[in-house]
């Protein structure tokens, strides 16, 4: 079984930016499942042109979020006068 671990920051779960990653390579022994990282290299190999990377959502929405935020504050910054 292949498994790419992977780091994120959410907000309530919607929002999430995801980072650096892992590919680990697992198999089963008889005192139970063994893992062990492998190479992206490999990893592209085995997978056969598949991905397991996070979708964009999951990968960049709290960037979309925080945008839209600074392009708010610019507009009222701006009507305002300040």
């Amino acid at each position: 079984m292949l498994t790419f671990a992977y780091r994120y920051f959410h907000l309530f779960f919607v929002f999430t930016v995801t980072f650096g990653g892992n590919y680990f390579i697992h198999t089963l022994t008889e005192h139970g499942w063994a893992a062990a990282p492998i190479a992206k290299e490999q990893a592209e190999e085995i997978l056969a042109g598949r991905s397991l990377q996070p979708n964009p959502w999951r990968r960049f929405s709290l960037y979309g979020l925080i945008a839209v935020f600074a392009f708010f504050i610019a507009v009222n910054s701006l009507r305002h006068g300040a």
